[in-house]
C-alpha cells in the first residue's frame, strides 16, 4: 500500500471507524462497523444517484436505440452516429456512469485494506490512529493491549474469523455463514433492481446464435447480455470470496448492499414521479377550447 493511498484514504476511513467504535455504548466493533457502513453509503449518495440516473436513462432509451438500428440497417457507422445524437439530445453521457464507478473503486479498495489490516494485526490501530483518536479511552486500551482487542458483533460473533478456514484443515465458522450469504443476496437484489427485464434482454447464447446466423448484434445488446450474466455471477463471486475473508468484510458488504437497495428504490421511485409529472403538465397547461355558440339570426 503506497503512503499516499494510506494518507488520503485508508487512514481517514480507519479513524472514522475507530472513533465510532470509541463513542458508541458498549464499544461493540460490529455495531460500529454497521454505523460506519451506513455513513459511507450516505457520503457516496451523490455519486450513486448520478450513476443510477445515467444507467436508468440509458436503459429507458433502448427501445428508441432499437428503432435507430432498424432504420440504419447494416450501416453501423450511421447507427452509432444517430445513437450519439439521441444521447446528446437527451443530455445523456454514456460514459458518465463508468466515471462514477472508477471514483468509487479507490474507496472500496481502501476499505478492504483497512479492515483486513486491522483484523489481521491489532497493532495497526496504533499505526493508523490520529493523535486525537488515540487519546480516546477505548482506543488507548487497544494500543496498550492489542491482543485484548476483540472485534466482535454483539459480543458473540468474532468478525476476524473466516466463514471457511483452510489453514489448519477445513473448519467452518457457522456464525459467519449467514453474513456471507446475505452479502451475496444483497448483491443480487441490488444489481437486479437496475437491470433490464428478461423480456427486454437477449442472453449471451442467443446473441452468439444471432451472430452465427449473420444477424447484426449491437453493442447495446452485448452490454445488456453481459449485465444480465453479471447479475448472477457477482453474487456467486461475493459468496465465494466472502467465505475466505474475515466476516467483517461480509458484514460490511451485506449492510452496504441493504442501504444501496433502499437508496436505489428511492431514486427509481423519484424518477417515476418526475416522469408522471412531466407527462401530466402539458395536459394541465393545455387551454380549454371555448365552445362557439351560434347566435340567432
Amino acid at each position: 500500500m503506497s503512503d499516499l493511498f494510506r494518507l488520503v484514504l485508508t487512514q481517514p476511513l480507519f479513524n472514522l471507524l475507530i472513533i465510532i467504535y470509541a463513542l458508541i455504548p458498549g464499544n461493540d466493533f460490529g455495531v460500529a462497523l454497521i454505523v460506519f457502513t451506513v455513513i459511507i453509503r450516505l457520503l457516496l449518495w451523490p455519486l450513486m444517484k448520478k450513476q443510477l440516473h445515467h444507467q436508468k436513462a440509458m436503459r429507458d432509451l433502448q427501445p428508441e436505440v432499437a428503432k435507430i438500428r432498424k432504420k440504419a440497417g447494416t450501416d453501423r457507422n450511421k447507427a452509432a452516429q444517430m445513437t450519439m445524437e439521441l444521447y446528446k439530445e437527451r443530455e445523456i453521457n454514456p460514459l458518465a456512469s463508468l466515471g462514477v464507478v472508477f471514483l468509487q473503486l479507490p474507496i472500496l479498495l481502501a476499505l478492504f485494506f483497512m479492515l483486513s489490516s486491522v483484523l489481521r494485526d491489532h497493532t495497526t490501530v496504533a499505526q493508523l490512529s490520529y493523535s486525537l483518536t488515540s487519546s480516546l479511552e477505548p482506543v488507548k486500551e487497544i494500543i496498550a493491549s492489542p491482543d485484548a482487542f476483540r472485534p466482535e458483533l454483539f459480543g458473540i460473533i468474532d468478525l476476524s474469523k473466516h466463514a471457511v478456514d483452510n489453514s489448519n484443515g477445513l473448519a467452518i465458522y457457522w456464525a459467519g455463514v449467514p453474513f456471507v450469504l446475505l452479502a451475496g443476496l444483497g448483491q443480487f437484489i441490488q444489481t437486479r433492481q437496475i437491470t433490464s427485464t428478461r423480456e427486454q434482454r437477449k442472453g449471451l447464447r442467443q446473441l452468439l446464435k444471432d451472430a452465427k446466423d449473420g444477424k447484426q448484434v449491437s453493442n447495446e445488446e452485448q452490454q445488456a447480455a453481459m449485465t444480465g450474466t453479471m447479475t448472477y455471477m457477482f453474487p456467486i463471486l461475493t459468496v465465494v470470496v466472502g467465505m475466505s475473508f474475515p466476516i467483517a468484510l461480509s458484514l460490511y458488504w451485506a449492510v452496504s448492499s441493504l442501504v444501496a437497495i433502499i437508496q436505489q428504490r428511492m431514486i427509481l421511485e423519484q424518477d417515476v414521479k418526475e416522469m408522471v409529472a412531466v407527462e401530466e403538465k402539458p395536459k394541465a397547461d393545455k387551454p380549454k377550447k371555448k365552445s362557439k355558440k351560434k347566435g340567432k339570426r
